[in-house]
């Protein structure tokens, strides 16, 4: 899981825009686990499709295997992500891109 503090959750749920939402550093999937279940805080009509990235080939593995994301897949920062968004949600990861 994330190391994100857990009262960050209502702040950060209620940010999310549109019906897709890149994950940056999904780690084990708090952050596709939370907005699948919670994504009403947001005002959202249904859950969002969830895409998750991670630069940890084992954490890309098992949010693979989780319902929460649409695609997950391994890419490291800063290289350019292909992709487009309505919401691109990137915590606590500043401090791992070189």
């Amino acid at each position: 899981m994330s190391s994100s503090p857990s009262f960050l959750d209502p702040i950060v749920l209620k940010l999310l825009l549109g019906e897709s939402v890149l994950d940056v550093g999904c780690g084990y999937g708090r952050w596709g686990n939370l907005i699948r279940s919670n994504f009403w805080e947001s005002r959202l009509p249904a859950p969002p499709r969830v895409d998750g990235i991670d630069a940890f080939a084992p954490n890309v593995e098992f949010c693979s295997r989780q319902d929460c994301y649409g695609r997950v897949w391994r890419h490291v920062l800063p290289e350019p992500i292909e992709g487009q968004w309505d919401t691109v949600l990137a915590c606590e990861i500043i401090e791992h891109v070189p």
